[in-house]
């Protein structure tokens, strides 16, 4: 089933503007959400999102390694919109394109090409069929470890009502 967009956001001297795909439009001033406290408790949440946003997916080594890099560029006064990695899943990927070159290349060198493309090699290879296919096989393999590592949970007690 294809993804479809439910909004697009674009952000301006002082406001955010969502245009949903319904064709409705919403408008929000920060000084209209501000003027009740909420400065801090936005600038923290905003923070966290902007931190949360550099490891979208991946293994947990390079998404720490991607929350540090941002962290780093914040301190450094660089804000950027996108990711500190060019967008999400290019960790997932590369270990996708890994794995369709059967290892013949390894995932530093093809994070190298990756990282070097531009934003349409990108799209033509987030658009692969094949690719997409992998990178899922791939979501469904970590999440099984994830549930196996965390124990507890035995389906067939689950189903046994059933």
């Amino acid at each position: 089933m294809a993804r479809v967009r439910i909004a697009s956001r674009t952000t301006s001297d002082g406001e955010v503007v969502f245009n949903f795909a319904n064709g409705k439009t919403l408008q929000v001033n920060l000084g209209d959400v501000v003027a009740n406290g909420n400065v801090e408790k936005l600038a923290v949440f905003g923070l966290g999102e902007k931190i949360a946003s550099a490891f979208v997916s991946g293994d947990v080594e390079s998404s720490y390694r991607r929350a540090v890099e941002m962290v780093e560029l914040l301190r450094k006064g660089e804000f950027r919109f996108e990711s500190a990695e060019r967008g999400p899943r290019i960790g997932m990927l590369v270990k996708a394109i890994v794995r369709v070159g059967d290892g013949k290349a390894s995932e530093e060198q093809v994070r190298a090409i990756v990282e070097a493309m531009d934003e349409a090699g990108l799209k033509r290879l987030r658009g692969s069929a094949k690719l997409k296919s992998v990178m899922a096989q791939i979501r469904a393999e970590e999440t099984a470890a994830a549930a196996a590592e965390a124990g507890g949970d035995d389906l067939d007690d689950l189903l046994g009502s059933f």
